[in-house]
């Protein structure tokens, strides 16, 4: 009863005076700007960054080992076999987790592309036995490429949330 009262005599202040209908004009565009956001990338997602991260410190360490051992039995492709299984279940995880979130295909664009990157190395390593030196480092320098992009869409993402 007495909102109603309020407004009412809200309504007839407002067609008195036209400094409290601009005042009020401003308060509701405000209102209004402040409500609408646009939004071009998904949430910042704590369990893909992680999932990310893991699989970026097992991408440094697989080469780390190929670096260090880059003859037979060390470099050879069954040695490592379960790393590219372990790669591709942790990127499907990733595009399958952020398929079902809004504005995502950005980042699945970029999980894509690291996907990419790690059938070349594995088709490579697969064909020819073991990585020599020259590929492990084109490869490296491949992967780091595209890791670095997504990277960067996920340092936009935190700072839009506030994280950084």
């Amino acid at each position: 009863m007495i909102s109603i009262y309020l407004i009412d005599r809200l309504k007839q202040l407002i067609k008195k005076s036209f400094t409290l209908k601009l005042i009020f004009l401003i308060v509701i565009i405000k209102i209004f700007i402040t409500s609408c956001t646009i939004r071009l990338v998904s949430d910042y997602d704590s369990f893909s960054d992680e999932l990310v991260m893991q699989l970026y410190t097992d991408y440094i360490t697989f080469f780390v080992n190929l670096e260090r051992s880059p003859e037979p039995p060390d470099c050879e492709y069954e040695f490592h076999k379960n790393f590219y299984v372990k790669v591709q279940v942790t990127i499907s995880v990733l595009i399958q987790r952020n398929k079902s979130r809004k504005d995502s295909d950005e980042y699945i664009e970029y999980l894509g592309k690291i996907q990419k990157q790690f059938e070349r190395i594995e088709e490579i390593h697969r064909t020819k036995g073991c990585i020599s030196a020259d590929s492990v480092k084109i490869q490296k320098q491949n992967i780091d490429l595209a890791f670095d992009i997504f990277f960067k869409y996920e340092n936009k993402k935190r700072e839009e949330k506030g994280f950084i």
